[in-house]
C-alpha cells in the first residue's frame, strides 16, 4: 500500500518520503528511514509499520513523545491527513492516495481472556493495569509477576500495551510498547498469559475525493500527486506551523 509523509527541510521546501513495506524508523540518527536532526527529536523516536492493510505509528520511548493530531500516543493507526508531531516542534502530514484510503473502523469492545482460568477482563476506555496488585481488575496468579507489570490503554481505534515490569511479550516477542490485535497472546514475563479479544465496530466509508484535474506544472508545489482541497489545506497549515517554529530538516 502506498503512503507518504510530508515535512519541511532546512531550505524551507516541503518534501515527501514514501513509506516502505517493513519497519520505517524516524529519529535523529543518520541512516534511519527518515532522519530528522531537530530539537526535541530522539535518536530513535518512532517507527511506522504496515499492519493488516493500514499503517501504524509507534513511539519508541522518546523523551518528548509522539503525538497524532495533538494527542500523545504509544501506538496509533494513521489515517489520511493525520498530523504526526515528534515532540512539540516537528510535524509530519500523513497522506494516502485516494485509492488506498480504507474505511474507518472503531473498537466496540475489547477484553483479555486469562489462559490459566478463562477469566475475562473487560477493558474500559482509558488505562487498565495488569499485575499482582489488588488494584488490578484481575490480580495476577503467578508469583513472578510484578505488582504493576503492564499497562493497557484502550482508545476508540487502538488497544496498546506498555511494559512496566521485568518483561512483557506479545506473541512470544518482548515489547516495550505494542499495538494489540484480535487474537494476539499477551504474556507477563512468560508467567501469565492472556488472549486478546477485540470487536470492531465498522463505520461508513470515508468520503471519496472528487475527480481532480491534472496538477498545474507551473505551481511550485506540483509533484507526482494530484492535489485535492484537503491536501492543499493540510500543506498550507504545515507551512504556517513550521514557518512559526523555524525548524530544519534532514
Amino acid at each position: 500500500m502506498s503512503a507518504s509523509f510530508f515535512f519541511r527541510v532546512r531550505t524551507g521546501a516541503i518534501r515527501s518520503r514514501s513509506l516502505g513495506d517493513g519497519e520505517n524508523l524516524i529519529g535523529r540518527d543518520p541512516g534511519l528511514w527518515l532522519s530528522l536532526p531537530l530539537e526535541g527529536v530522539s535518536r530513535r523516536h518512532a517507527r511506522v509499520v504496515p499492519r493488516e492493510g493500514a499503517f501504524w505509528i509507534e513511539d519508541l520511548g522518546s523523551t518528548n513523545g509522539t503525538f497524532v493530531n495533538g494527542e500523545r500516543v504509544a501506538a496509533e493507526q494513521l489515517r489520511h491527513l493525520d498530523v504526526v508531531s515528534l515532540g512539540r516542534r516537528t510535524e509530519l502530514v500523513f497522506v494516502l492516495p485516494g485509492d488506498a484510503r480504507p474505511s474507518a473502523t472503531r473498537i466496540a469492545r475489547a477484553s483479555l481472556v486469562r489462559a490459566a482460568d478463562g477469566r475475562v477482563v473487560a477493558l474500559e476506555r482509558g488505562e487498565t493495569m495488569l499485575g499482582r496488585a489488588p488494584e488490578c481488575p484481575a490480580p495476577a496468579l503467578a508469583p513472578g509477576v510484578s505488582d504493576f507489570h503492564a499497562r493497557v490503554e484502550l482508545s476508540g481505534t487502538a488497544l496498546v500495551v506498555e511494559d512496566l515490569g521485568p518483561g512483557t511479550l506479545v506473541n512470544d516477542r518482548p515489547v516495550a510498547t505494542a499495538a494489540l490485535a484480535d487474537g494476539d497472546e499477551l504474556s507477563l514475563a512468560g508467567l501469565e498469559a492472556y488472549r486478546v479479544v477485540i470487536e470492531a465496530e465498522p463505520q461508513l466509508p470515508l468520503p471519496q475525493q472528487a475527480v481532480r484535474p491534472a496538477p498545474d506544472r507551473s505551481d511550485p508545489n506540483a509533484t507526482r500527486y494530484e492535489w485535492g482541497p484537503e491536501e492543499r489545506r493540510a500543506l498550507a497549515e504545515l507551512r504556517r506551523t513550521l514557518g512559526r517554529l523555524g525548524g530544519g530538516g534532514d
